[in-house]
């Protein structure tokens, strides 16, 4: 009988429903009960009742789970697509149930979900049979892990899965294979590219179907299920950000963005024109006189290494937590605005009044402490309101997102065209946490062609990934491999900053003391090694 285990899943506030014995069909209408639990007492009559009926689990919002339904070796196999993260599992009749937390949206059932064959989903409105239910082949449905298993934390509803349910009908009508005959490099894109590879195809795919009139909605489920493919998949979230701007770009010019050279999208699909050196070098005569295009920083020693920020190119800055990295930011922001160039700062981890408090006791000499406390004289009050209302700041625009996406930035950029773009910091971007190396890949790419495409010079911070590091007693200084996505960051960017401090007790018997600051990537130039003093007490970095 299995009524104390029905009585424990009501414990946990799953809504259960009797099934046939040996079987999946309900024994009672069971529709209000994907809208409310029942009681205690209902259970109890149903599993009185009929003593030997399996008992069913309503999947959905009102249980608060979804569940992935895995059917036998064929859907074992072709579940790996999918990058499924590790939740509390089922063992059933032929294969598994995968138990995840409901995401708080709706999750629509599904028979063999787009790219996965044998591979079902139970969610709103559906039901899944319980351990330990009996299938009617004999095998007992349970707890892989044992009955304790049922004490753990559900995991996420994976979002990757979330955005293949939402494919339209109406992509049958326009399947991969009609789609794709005219162009061999879209049959092969389609096959799923490599991790280095999602973002620029993307894109590009899809500027291909806006080509051939496909409606933008068809143009997502088609990218989501090519998605699946790839190795690993990235953020469902992403792969729809990216075609509803091609798709918003297309609207905006008129023509198709294939056919546009003046964007990045068009860039990596087709040119009407390809550009050879010869027809280029016209309008490059002038450039070359000039000479490259940099921004100092204000900081002699890293502006003799390193000639500046480069236009249409990214520098990282990294350093462990407690180095100084925002510090060493907003001072670079002050430089740069006091050089009179206009700068975007996007603070995920401060708001914007700790960064005026922060401006006004670094420009103004005046303790951080005694600023934050509102500890000023008149005198200091009247100087940081003319500061406040300066040329120094008026150059200094500040966009408040704690997780900004690429489309947040880029709409940004176009909006202010600064000089300097700044992020503080890369890893508080929406989906660069679970999966972390495809979402940073595609967010450095993703910001090094908004640099190049309006012309101005991005700065990014990352944390290292590793703690502090001793040998008898002595910080060993970081390297690129200290980045958790160093592969990435160190092919996308034209410069890296690496921090760290001279000893570590610096904190407690110093107001001053040096921070060691390492060039390990210079494009155009060597790769060196300087000094800057921080200074705590104004929060401030100077040579």
């Amino acid at each position: 009988m299995l009524l104390n285990f029905a009585l424990q899943y009501l414990a946990k506030n799953w809504s259960i429903i009797p099934l046939e014995e040996k079987g999946k069909k309900p024994l009672i209408e069971w529709s209000e009960y994907s809208k409310r639990l029942p009681t205690k007492q209902e259970v109890e009559e149903w599993f009185t009742k009929w003593p030997t009926a399996n008992v069913g689990i309503v999947t959905g919002a009102v249980s608060g789970i979804a569940v992935v339904d895995i059917d036998g070796p064929l859907g074992e196999e072709s579940v790996l697509k999918l990058y499924l993260p590790a939740t509390v599992s089922v063992k059933s009749g032929k294969g598994r149930h995968m138990y995840y937390r409901h995401p708080g949206s709706h999750v629509k059932n599904c028979s063999n979900i787009p790219g996965c064959e044998k591979v079902d989903i139970r969610g709103d409105g559906g039901y899944v049979v319980a351990p330990y239910s009996t299938h009617e082949n004999g095998k007992v449905y349970a707890w892989m892990g044992g009955l304790e298993k049922l004490q753990d934390p559900l995991t996420t509803f994976p979002q990757n899965v979330l955005g293949l349910l939402s494919v339209p009908s109406s992509v049958q009508k326009y399947g991969f294979t009609d789609v794709s005959t005219q162009e061999p490099w879209v049959s092969e894109l389609l096959k799923g590219v490599s991790d280095g590879e999602k973002h620029k195809s993307c894109i590009r795919l899809a500027a291909y179907f806006s080509s051939k009139g496909l409606p933008v909605d068809v143009t997502k489920s088609l990218l989501l299920d090519w998605n699946s493919r790839n190795m690993p998949p990235a953020e469902a979230s992403g792969i729809i950000e990216r075609v509803e701007d091609v798709y918003r770009r297309y609207a905006t010019s008129g023509r198709s963005i294939l056919q546009r050279s003046d964007n990045v999208q068009g860039a990596h699909a087709v040119s009407e024109s390809i550009t050879t050196p010869k027809s280029a070098y016209a309008g490059f005569k002038e450039e070359l006189r000039k000479g490259a295009k940099t921004i100092a920083t204000g900081f002699p020693s890293l502006d003799r290494h390193s000639r500046g920020l480069l236009i249409g190119n990214l520098s990282v800055i990294g350093a462990w937590p407690g180095v100084g990295k925002t510090a060493f930011t907003l001072g670079l922001a002050r430089k740069l605005a006091e050089a009179g160039n206009s700068v975007l700062y996007f603070p995920t981890e401060m708001a914007v009044n700790e960064l005026m408090r922060v401006f006004i006791s670094s420009g103004l000499d005046i303790p951080f402490q005694r600023v934050m406390d509102g500890d000023l004289s008149e005198e200091e009050h009247a100087k940081a309101a003319e500061y406040l209302e300066g040329p120094v700041l008026e150059k200094l625009h500040i966009e408040p997102i704690t997780s900004p996406t690429l489309a947040d930035i880029e709409r940004a950029v176009a909006q202010t065209k600064p000089n300097v773009f700044m992020l503080d910091y890369l890893q508080h971007t929406t989906g660069s946490t679970g999966g972390k190396r495809t979402d940073i890949s595609d967010l450095v790419m993703g910001l090094k062609d908004i640099a190049k495409r309006y012309e101005c010079a991005g700065v990014v911070t990352s944390q290292f990934h590793r703690p502090y590091k001793s040998n008898d007693g002595e910080l060993v200084p970081p390297t690129m491999f200290d980045f958790a996505e160093c592969g990435q960051i160190e092919r996308e960017v034209s410069l890296a900053l690496l921090m760290y401090p001279v000893e570590k007790e610096r904190f407690t018997e110093s107001m001053e003391f040096p921070v060691n600051f390492i060039l390990a990537k210079n494009r155009f130039g060597k790769v060196a090694e300087f000094q800057l003093k921080f200074d705590q007490k104004h929060v401030r970095f100077s040579e």
